[in-house]
């Protein structure tokens, strides 16, 4: 008799075809552009978007797209190219459904144009873009810097691996899923599940509980200076995959701001939720360390 197929098998069954199928885009940022004004997409919001995904967050958005609106779909990956200022590949996202039209984002009235929704995946300092020339290098073949955007490209293999190459993925959580590339060179997907998360919860118990880890005291700004300003994790006591379903959340009893070693710690415990538990931990474990040296 063969086995039966789970329904969580078939879905990561579906996954892997996904992932092997999937194309890849261009979708292009200019910077100079300023339409009534106002920029669209202005450098304090990139910042502000890195630093949430640096910090854990799943944060989705949508970008225009002027080509390929009839064939990208969900599962394709694009990437963010900066264009006339400080020009290069900045970051990537998946995308998350359908096209669809909405109010061009000049906000000129009546006037609709193309989006795709996205998840992103990475966003980087500028300073840390991959440049024109590199691209080039890459594939002279494609057009590193298109009119429009939804360009697709040409050899997204060697794409992604240089942007594996070049930037070092932020930490993920045990509760959520990635890809990484080892030192090995051997690239493996990492299926679990994800659950979404409200930015807002984040803001409003990093508003009552500060950006100080709750367990072992570190700051990163503290340390690190200005790089290091609103960079915590944010912890749920009660991890959302032991839920598995929408439920609501208090941000103030229901989350802790973390440091990431301790963020993994806390979810390699028995009790995930034992913040003061791990806590005294190390202060015992520091108090025999002194005790010893003196």
């Amino acid at each position: 008799m063969p086995e039966s197929v789970t329904s969580a098998q078939r879905r990561q069954a579906e996954r892997f075809v996904m992932l092997a199928s999937m194309a890849s885009y261009l979708v292009t940022w200019n910077p100079l552009v300023r339409p009534n004004g106002l920029e669209v997409f202005p450098d304090d919001d990139y910042r502000q978007t890195m630093r949430a995904l640096a910090g854990g967050i799943v944060v989705r958005d949508r970008w225009s797209v002027s080509n390929n609106w009839k064939v990208i779909q969900k599962g394709d990956r694009v990437y963010l190219l900066r264009q006339r200022k400080d020009r290069g590949i900045v970051g990537s996202a998946l995308v998350q459904g359908d096209p669809f039209q909405e109010t061009h984002w000049d906000g000129t009235p009546g006037k609709l144009t193309w989006y795709v929704p996205i998840e992103w995946e990475r966003l980087f300092e500028i300073e840390e873009r991959i440049l024109i020339a590199r691209l080039k290098e890459l594939d002279s073949t494609q057009d590193w810097e298109p009119n429009g955007s939804g360009i697709s490209i040409r050899n997204p293999k060697r794409l992604e691996r240089l942007c594996d190459e070049r930037w070092d993925h932020p930490f993920v959580s045990p509760e959520e899923g990635g890809y990484r590339r080892g030192k090995e060179g051997r690239r493996i997907a990492v299926l679990v599940s994800r659950y979404e998360r409200d930015p807002r919860l984040r803001t409003e118990c990093i508003a009552k509980w500060g950006c100080k880890c709750a367990v072992c005291d570190f700051e990163f700004e503290e340390c690190y200076g200005a790089i290091g300003q609103d960079f915590i994790h944010v912890h749920h006591l009660v991890p959302l995959g032991d839920i598995g379903a929408e439920h609501d959340i208090d941000p103030v009893s229901d989350m802790r701001p973390v440091c990431p070693n301790c963020h993994a710690m806390l979810h390699r415990s028995v009790d995930p939720a034992n913040v003061q538990g791990l806590r005294r931990s190390i202060a015992r474990r520091r108090r025999r360390s002194f005790t010893s040296a003196h």
